[in-house]
């Protein structure tokens, strides 16, 4: 680009220079943005800087002068403070479901809405090379193919892997596509999961999303029945735990009154809590009978019991007969 023409964006990079090193700390002198804007190939001068500013404060850009040994400018506020910064770098850095890769490319992005000086900051409190993540590169094109299909009322097709112990994938179903009608997703347990009915099964059914692969909106129209139409999300996160299937029962739980917090967590606070003897409480929930729920009751070390109903109170003694047989 010539000079001619970058001159007449001199207001835009003023703009640029401003947020990259101004902030509520740190501020430029003109002299500063004459110098910044000469590096870029740009002439000013102090008096069209001036109009300049008035034009960016005009255009909403909350540009304030500091008056002190020496006039500065500072960029007060911008889109997104520094404490929420700091709360999204935090969660694409804890987030399992991103890959270590994409978590970079997003951290840069995100200091790009901060000054140098609190990308400095930003930087300082970011820990991900040592985490947790996902190999599914795929992931957020994925995420979006989903919405897609949600939004325009359209199936689902993709296929399906688990990891052998050499990390090598296996598809299920011997690489066979599952068509499904998608209903919503939901994070849970530091993973994305997707809900969706299974005309194969007849079923509401809980797929990972980062399990998936090749996946693409079908031309086919989704189902709609009974099961779809009433299905509530949010009480399906409820029910599940660690998000796995199981038979949906309502279960009577008694604990001790100390785990108020544990029970408040897992069921909500709409859940009534009733006093049962001066050292318990019990509380009834519709829950998805699984392994994974007697491994949650287990957890506790005894100081969670299952009073109800009988035949789920008879599998959880199987279950931990089962455990301790295999422990021998």
């Amino acid at each position: 680009m010539d000079g001619q023409r970058k001159s007449k964006l001199k207001t835009l990079y003023l703009m640029r220079f401003l947020s990259l090193y101004t902030d509520e700390q740190h501020g430029a002198t003109i002299e500063e943005m004459i110098d910044w804007l000469r590096s870029q190939g740009i002439s000013a001068e102090r008096k069209s800087l001036y109009y300049d500013l008035e034009l960016l404060r005009a255009f909403g850009m909350d540009i304030e002068p500091v008056r002190g040994k020496r006039q500065e400018y500072r960029l007060l506020s911008r889109e997104f403070e520094l404490p929420e910064l700091k709360l999204l770098v935090d969660a694409v850095g804890a987030s399992k479901f991103i890959t270590r890769r994409k978590s970079h490319q997003l951290l840069k992005k995100l200091e790009s809405l901060a000054s140098v000086y609190q990308a400095e900051e930003l930087q300082r409190s970011v820990y991900v090379d040592r985490r947790v993540k996902t190999m599914n590169e795929s992931i957020y094109y994925t995420v979006d193919t989903v919405h897609s299909a949600i939004n325009h009322g359209k199936k689902l097709s993709f296929k399906y892997f688990t990891y052998r112990p050499d990390k090598q994938r296996v598809l299920k179903k011997s690489g066979a596509p599952y068509l499904v009608t998608p209903l919503a997703l939901t994070y849970a347990q530091e993973n994305y999961y997707l809900y969706a009915w299974s005309a194969e099964h007849q079923s509401i059914r809980t797929y990972r999303i980062d399990r998936m692969t090749d996946a693409t909106e079908s031309a086919q129209d989704a189902e709609h029945n009974a099961q779809t139409d009433a299905f509530d999300p949010a009480s399906r996160a409820n029910e599940a735990f660690a998000m796995f299937g199981g038979t949906p029962q309502k279960v009577t739980l008694r604990f001790s009154n100390d785990l108020a917090d544990a029970a408040i967590d897992r069921f909500g606070t709409g859940t009534m809590l009733l006093p049962d003897g001066a050292e318990n409480f019990s509380l009834t929930a519709e829950v998805m009978v699984s392994p994974t729920f007697f491994g949650w009751v287990f957890g506790f070390g005894g100081r969670v019991q299952i009073t109800g109903p009988d035949a789920v109170r008879e599998e959880y003694a199987h279950q931990l007969a089962h455990a301790l047989k295999q422990q021998s």
